[in-house]
């Protein structure tokens, strides 16, 4: 008598189904971690393969990334760059400025202190300026708005990094890093960027045998605390947001002025919802999109997801979510996909409400692999055993995958694409919801999976 096949018992009639002992035993791995996960794999021409559950609609956590960023990608191209413009209002003479400086961001996500430092040596060389009587003005008419809100519902993540204010000028993702090192007898803490912030830390470190450094820190209080152990020779950065980022950049933006010789009275910041009249000295443009994306996906940052999002619906105006929605329908549309299909409210997944399934988002990927903008887009995901959020995973498929992740509280997914040694390619995405298991048992079950699916896709091909 012929064994039934575990999927095709639970789900009827499917493409290929896993071996009864296999599928049962990946079954009660990811039951034990989860109470819902859905699977998709299609195959190179699309055709979805293997799915448990795939129809159904789950948090997908960052790999709402896949889709949000492929539907940017298309609408701004690979060479779209971000730009931000230096600007005076008053009187510019020799090289004193008798006025304000003006900067007008585009939600640039990449501008960081090397890029700071550029413009002021721009600034200061190029266009001779050396001493500045006024303000910083920060005109915020991109957004119309002081800043936008990744998501709701995140209690207790304030100060993390993650869940960041996007505003439209920003720098270093309005981020700053603690960083800890120790040598044979004691640990040392600092703050980078140095003496910015009005921040002090109390180290109650240790060196030990590991590193496991925590972090106790509220944007509003004046310290914070750093806990654990870090080994020998060791050393350890944790990122985490600013309370006001536009005091953060002006304070930058200042210390880097008085570093390169120039002189700045008061360069405290004041900000403009509406477009403020000043005559342009210096555009800053970013790396190309093709490149800050691949940071966004690799490493799962969302402010940058999310101003990507915001700059493909702006169509070269001004910006808001309402826009970039407008746009998303649109992308699902042509991917002949419905908003049950793929519900997002923001773009880098940080959403209690986002619902997506898993044979959306392998659609998604198989169509975005023929796709022009199809190398750009690739190249942006991690790569299994390499770099990005999975340089540690999969060792044993090293460079067979091109993924992203995903992890919010409860959720873990990953999605993306498998590329098997005896050639083809297919495109995968699993997601599980209701986590009851620590971490590291939830990964050891999703590369169990992946293993085991990938191997019967393989063999029936």
């Amino acid at each position: 008598m012929k064994k039934p096949h575990f999927l095709e018992l639970s789900l009827g009639v499917i493409s290929l189904a896993l071996t009864c002992t296999a599928s049962a035993k990946i079954s009660t791995n990811l039951g034990e971690v989860a109470k819902q996960f859905s699977f998709s794999l299609r195959d190179s021409q699309g055709e979805e393969k293997i799915r448990y559950n795939s129809d159904l609609a789950l948090a997908p956590a960052s790999t709402a990334k896949v889709i949000s960023t492929a539907c940017s990608l298309q609408q701004l191209g690979p060479a779209f760059q971000f730009s931000t413009d230096f600007s005076y209002k008053g009187i510019l003479k020799g090289d004193t400025l008798a006025g304000d400086l003006v900067i007008r961001g585009h939600g640039d996500p990449s501008f960081v202190t090397e890029d700071l430092n550029e413009v002021v040596s721009n600034l200061r060389y190029a266009h001779g300026l050396r001493k500045i009587t006024g303000k910083i003005i920060f005109d915020l008419s991109y957004f119309g708005k002081e800043h936008l809100k990744i998501a709701d519902g995140f209690e207790g993540d304030e100060g993390r990094s993650f869940a960041t204010d996007i505003t439209a000028a920003s720098v270093n993702q309005n981020s700053f890093s603690f960083w800890i090192t120790a040598d044979q007898h004691s640990t040392h803490a600092a703050l980078i960027p140095a003496l910015v912030l009005d921040l002090k830390i109390k180290n109650d470190t240790h060196v030990g045998e590991s590193t496991a450094v925590s972090v106790s820190y509220d944007p509003n209080s004046p310290e914070a605390r750093l806990s654990g152990s870090v080994e020998t020779g060791g050393e350890k950065a944790i990122y985490r947001s600013v309370s006001d980022p536009y005091d953060y950049y002006s304070r930058l933006f200042h210390q880097l002025w008085q570093q390169s010789g120039g002189e700045w009275i008061d360069s405290s910041p004041q900000l403009s919802l509406s477009p403020v009249s000043a005559t342009l000295l210096h555009t800053h443009q970013s790396r190309p999109l093709a490149r800050v994306l691949m940071e966004v996906n690799k490493l799962s940052l969302n402010l940058g997801a999310e101003q990507i999002f915001l700059a493909a619906g702006s169509l070269g105006g001004s910006a808001s979510y309402e826009k970039s929605q407008t746009l998303l329908q649109g992308c699902l549309k042509r991917w002949s996909l419905s908003d049950q299909d793929v519900h997002l409210t923001n773009a880098s997944g940080l959403s209690r409400e986002a619902k997506v399934k898993t044979s959306a988002m392998t659609q998604v990927l198989s169509k975005m692999r023929e796709h022009f903008v199809a190398p750009e887009y690739l190249s942006s995901l991690s790569i299994s055993g390499v770099d990005g959020t999975t340089k540690s995973r999969l060792a044993d498929l090293t460079g067979q995958l091109r993924v992203k992740t995903g992890s919010i509280q409860n959720v873990r997914a990953i999605a993306g694409y498998y590329y098997p040694k005896t050639g083809g390619t297919y495109t995968f995405a699993l997601i599980l919801n209701g986590l009851k298991a620590a971490d590291g048992q939830v990964k050891a079950a999703e590369d169990q999976f992946l293993r085991q699916a990938f191997a019967e896709a393989v063999a029936k091909q």
